[in-house]
């Protein structure tokens, strides 16, 4: 059920998502501590193997040394060239591939070709910046900025849910794509199901009744679990028996999607989980990244082809529906460059009403 029965303010105004300020008021108070998105633990698996990526407009380098995952700035100390380009790899040593500079577990540079040019040349202050990583599920992120509280303590008990429907699961599909757009406007879509009728006319059709909606809206967070009962039409019936004869203990529950604020999105059940990250390029640039989990766990390991044909055929589902919102997000952003309207918002709208009061109430901080 909603937690609102009428019309709710519009909390931002079109030019917090066009406007230079806006974009980077955002950056300082939104996003210069916040814990980012920045890989997989799929793609760390053994001693050497290594991740470079842009993550909040910064080159980091993610590797595993033993059973550690470290995180650091992609830049080497003597000529700032990135120790490593973008992608995965693995290699025995962190190696600068401009000139050769070394660098051990820690960050510190433990060889220096030819050292003997450089004189008496000091060590301190030459290491890699070294930043906060922690895992979830399998999910990897690193924060930016000053030290604070863990991503654990942020989440609180968000914790343990997503552990479960992430953690001990494989990565089996990817999907970056850029877009002309703000931030916000992709994440406001993603969490109201006013458009449905209109914008996902091939796929979800119609309203859902407000009792089969079970939002939660709290001040980091907002969550929506699907309470439609499992009826008897062929698809569903599949999908019920699927999920028992392919898992070891299904839950039977409908799927959850939750948005931890201010830019990832969780979408969750027992069979396939989504994640997604929103990382902001621009006031009308960005870059979304989506990637999909299945369990490891299976009732036998015989059954993994199996599994890879159901989230092949989920995945083309999934990317058909996405393809309907993101074919709009172009008109909404050129709206709102031009709109003269405040804007207003509906019961279906409440987690956006939360989005916007989060996001209002962290740049009031600077006002």
């Amino acid at each position: 059920m909603f937690h609102h029965s009428g019309a709710l303010g519009h909390l931002l105004a079109p030019h917090d998502y066009t406007s230079h300020e806006s974009f980077e008021r955002e950056q300082r108070l939104l996003f210069a501590d916040h814990w980012h998105f920045a890989g997989v633990l799929d793609d760390l698996p053994r001693a050497g193997s290594q991740v470079a990526r842009e993550v909040a407009g910064r080159p980091v380098l993610l590797r595993r040394e033993g059973a550690e995952i470290g995180a650091f700035e992609n830049v080497c100390a003597h000529r700032h060239c990135l120790i490593v380009p973008p992608g995965r790899g693995h290699a025995q040593t962190l190696r600068c591939q401009y000139h050769g500079w070394e660098y051990g577990p820690d960050g510190r540079v433990c060889h220096i070709p030819d050292a003997p040019s450089f004189g008496s040349l000091r060590m301190d202050g030459l290491g890699l910046r070294k930043l906060p990583v922690t895992t979830l599920g399998g999910l990897v992120f690193v924060r930016s900025g000053q030290p604070g509280e863990g991503l654990r303590e942020t989440l609180g008990p968000l914790t343990g849910e997503i552990e479960r429907y992430y953690g001990d699961h494989r990565c089996v599909w990817r999907w970056t794509t850029e877009h002309d757009v703000n931030w916000k406007v992709i994440a406001e879509n993603a969490v109201e199901s006013y458009h449905v009728p209109a914008a996902h006319r091939r796929t979800f059709r119609e309203f859902r009744p407000p009792e089969l909606h079970d939002h939660t809206l709290d001040k980091r967070y907002t969550r929506y679990h699907d309470l439609k009962p499992w009826g008897s039409r062929p698809s569903e019936l599949f999908l019920r028996a699927f999920r028992a004869a392919l898992l070891p203990q299904p839950d039977g529950e409908r799927f959850k999607q939750t948005h931890v604020f201010p830019n990832h999105l969780f979408y969750y059940g027992d069979a396939f989980s989504i994640f997604i990250a929103l990382e902001p390029l621009g006031p009308a640039r960005t870059r979304h990244v989506l990637l999909g989990f299945v369990p490891r766990r299976l009732r036998s390991p015989l059954l993994r082809p199996l599994q890879d044909l159901f989230a092949a055929a989920f995945v083309f589902g999934v990317r058909g529906v996405f393809r309907e919102d993101m074919r709009l997000w172009g008109s909404i952003q050129r709206g709102l460059a031009a709109s003269s309207h405040r804007g207003v918002l509906s019961a279906r709208e409440e987690r956006v009403h939360a989005f916007q009061r989060f996001v209002r109430d962290a740049l009031a901080q600077e006002r």
